[in-house]
């Protein structure tokens, strides 16, 4: 398995034209999790069984902000769903692709250091390798 630095790891929005990272990332994050079901009975031995249920998953992308983020602002307030993807900054293997809504938009501002801001991301549907 090859390994892959942070830094060559980008997330943004797919578009016709093409893919657009999130100006300035940092850092991103995917998480992806399932549902449990739990299917024993009240007959069953101790131990309580499961299966798994729908899936749901969530981005995260850590950026310093600039003074025009007028993007990712009205992306926000339209509540618009967009094609999200991550991939390398090569376009070489690794990628996730799926739907999502900008759900939180943070900004971050400490003393002595840039100014950041942090978009999550709800995914909506199927993330797609």
């Amino acid at each position: 398995m090859n390994k892959i630095q942070g830094t060559n790891l980008l997330l943004g929005r797919q578009t016709e034209s093409g893919f657009s990272s999130f100006a300035f990332a940092k850092g991103c994050e995917i998480s992806q999790k399932s549902d449990t079901i739990e299917v024993c009975s009240p007959d069953s031995p101790r131990a309580k069984e499961y299966i798994p249920g729908r899936t749901s998953w969530t981005a995260t992308c850590e950026c310093l902000y600039s003074s025009d983020e007028s993007v990712i602002e009205n992306l926000y307030a339209s509540g618009e769903i967009f094609t999200v993807a991550c991939r390398q900054r090569d376009n070489q293997g690794y990628r996730y692709e799926g739907k999502a809504f900008i759900s939180s938009l943070r900004l971050n501002g400490r003393l002595h250091e840039m100014a950041t801001y942090t978009i999550m991301l709800q995914g909506t549907g199927d993330l797609r390798y």
